[in-house]
């Protein structure tokens, strides 16, 4: 009794756990962007560019990984994308210029909108 409730629920639980810490790095990551943009030498428009680049990505692909999320494999998608997104973080965190802030911030919105999408349908 209680595996076939571990099978009923538990890919729900660890897919709403995954999905929780995923959203809790971008928060605190974004809170944080601003400055470190601000302290490589960006001026407030660039840094605006910064923290928009992740919400512009998202939306832009936001159609496409709904399209992807019903026709491929719902668990190699989120895998591969908690993949990109944990190298979009360390390429944050090591960024040395404005480019690869943008670069990474928006890889990191591409990503996030596909775990968003395929999340909302469960494994």
């Amino acid at each position: 009794m209680i595996k076939s409730e571990y099978k009923k629920y538990g890919s729900f639980i660890s897919i709403f756990v995954i999905s929780t810490l995923v959203y809790i790095s971008n928060q605190m990551i974004t809170t944080t962007i601003a400055k470190f943009a601000n302290h490589l030498g960006a001026g407030s428009s660039l840094v605006r560019i910064v923290v928009g680049s992740f919400a512009m990505m998202a939306l832009l692909i936001r159609p496409i990984s709904g399209q992807a999320a019903n026709n491929l494999n719902k668990k190699h998608l989120l895998l591969g994308s908690l993949l990109i997104i944990l190298i979009s973080t360390i390429g944050l965190s090591s960024a040395t210029k404005i480019n690869h802030l943008i670069i990474f911030e928006g890889l990191k919105g591409l990503i996030a909108a596909k775990c968003i999408c395929i999340t909302a349908r469960n494994c």
